[in-house]
């Protein structure tokens, strides 16, 4: 006797197929860049960082991203 168990899509959201899948995977792959900040604000990132339990990785995609949707034309 085996436990069947069928995974059915959360309510409200489409279904995607395997090639906008695999789309949207490589969209969140993480990749390296490199770039130089001041002392101070490096300090002030952490800072801000350690006192909202955030990874500086997150705090740099999010400012990233928002400051990119706020000046695109």
């Amino acid at each position: 006797m085996g436990l069947r168990i069928t995974l059915e899509p959360p309510k409200g959201r489409s279904r995607v197929s395997d090639e906008q899948a695999k789309e949207g995977a490589a969209d969140d792959e993480l990749v390296l860049i490199s770039a130089r900040v001041r002392k101070a604000t490096r300090k002030r990132a952490r800072v801000f960082c350690a006192e909202r339990d955030l990874s500086m990785q997150d705090l740099i995609d999010r400012a990233l991203n928002e400051y990119i949707d706020r000046h695109a034309t």
